[in-house]
Protein backbone atom coordinates (compact mmCIF):
# COMPACT_ATOMS: atom_id res chain seq x y z
CA UNK A 1 0.00 0.00 0.00
CA UNK A 2 1.21 3.59 -0.32
CA UNK A 3 -0.07 6.95 -0.29
CA UNK A 4 0.42 9.19 -3.65
CA UNK A 5 1.81 12.41 -2.26
CA UNK A 6 1.51 16.14 -3.87
CA UNK A 7 5.81 16.67 -3.86
CA UNK A 8 4.86 20.42 -3.94
CA UNK A 9 2.62 20.30 -1.18
CA UNK A 10 5.12 17.98 0.62
CA UNK A 11 7.80 20.75 -0.27
CA UNK A 12 5.68 23.65 1.83
CA UNK A 13 5.36 21.53 4.57
CA UNK A 14 7.57 22.44 7.75
CA UNK A 15 11.20 20.54 8.01
CA UNK A 16 10.81 19.83 4.11
CA UNK A 17 12.83 22.37 2.91
CA UNK A 18 15.68 19.06 1.84
CA UNK A 19 13.51 16.84 0.88
CA UNK A 20 14.86 14.23 -2.03
CA UNK A 21 12.82 11.61 -3.22
CA UNK A 22 14.32 8.45 -5.35
CA UNK A 23 12.68 6.38 -6.92
CA UNK A 24 13.23 2.35 -5.96
CA UNK A 25 12.61 -0.39 -7.85
CA UNK A 26 10.97 -3.65 -5.97
CA UNK A 27 12.36 -7.17 -6.04
CA UNK A 28 9.66 -7.71 -9.29
CA UNK A 29 11.42 -5.36 -11.01
CA UNK A 30 8.35 -2.42 -10.14
CA UNK A 31 9.04 1.44 -10.04
CA UNK A 32 6.44 2.58 -8.23
CA UNK A 33 7.78 2.90 -4.64
CA UNK A 34 10.03 6.56 -3.67
CA UNK A 35 12.36 6.65 -0.92
CA UNK A 36 12.14 10.13 0.80
CA UNK A 37 15.04 11.44 1.95
CA UNK A 38 16.07 14.33 4.56
CA UNK A 39 12.84 14.49 6.25
CA UNK A 40 13.55 14.07 10.42
CA UNK A 41 10.60 11.35 11.62
CA UNK A 42 8.99 13.36 13.52
CA UNK A 43 8.10 16.00 10.75
CA UNK A 44 6.93 12.82 8.14
CA UNK A 45 4.90 11.79 11.14
CA UNK A 46 3.02 15.19 11.37
CA UNK A 47 3.31 15.62 7.66
CA UNK A 48 1.78 11.72 6.98
CA UNK A 49 -1.34 12.62 9.70
CA UNK A 50 -1.81 16.03 8.77
CA UNK A 51 -2.18 14.79 4.85
CA UNK A 52 -4.01 11.78 5.44
CA UNK A 53 -6.76 13.91 7.44
CA UNK A 54 -6.83 16.19 4.26
CA UNK A 55 -6.42 14.11 1.49
CA UNK A 56 -7.90 10.16 2.96
CA UNK A 57 -8.85 8.76 -0.53
CA UNK A 58 -4.65 9.12 -2.07
CA UNK A 59 -3.90 5.64 -0.59
CA UNK A 60 -3.82 3.11 -3.11
CA UNK A 61 -2.61 -0.76 -3.05
CA UNK A 62 0.36 -1.81 -5.75
CA UNK A 63 -0.17 -5.57 -6.79
CA UNK A 64 1.77 -6.70 -9.80
CA UNK A 65 2.50 -3.65 -11.37
CA UNK A 66 -0.81 -2.16 -11.72
CA UNK A 67 -2.22 0.31 -8.90
CA UNK A 68 -5.94 0.58 -7.77
CA UNK A 69 -6.83 3.70 -5.25
CA UNK A 70 -8.55 1.96 -2.50
CA UNK A 71 -11.92 3.54 -1.67
CA UNK A 72 -12.98 5.26 2.25
CA UNK A 73 -14.92 2.54 2.77
CA UNK A 74 -12.28 -0.28 1.97
CA UNK A 75 -9.66 1.90 4.15
CA UNK A 76 -12.10 1.68 6.62
CA UNK A 77 -13.48 -1.92 6.49
CA UNK A 78 -9.52 -2.82 6.58
CA UNK A 79 -8.86 -0.09 10.28
CA UNK A 80 -11.93 -1.81 11.66
CA UNK A 81 -10.35 -5.62 11.09
CA UNK A 82 -7.74 -4.66 12.48
CA UNK A 83 -8.43 -3.18 15.61
CA UNK A 84 -10.89 -6.22 15.85
CA UNK A 85 -7.73 -8.57 15.93
CA UNK A 86 -5.68 -7.03 18.65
Amino acid sequence: MYLSIDLNEMKKYDGFSDLEVNATESAKGDICHYDIKNVKDKKAEKFFIDYCKKSPSNLYICCDAKSEQLSIEEILDYNCKEIEEH
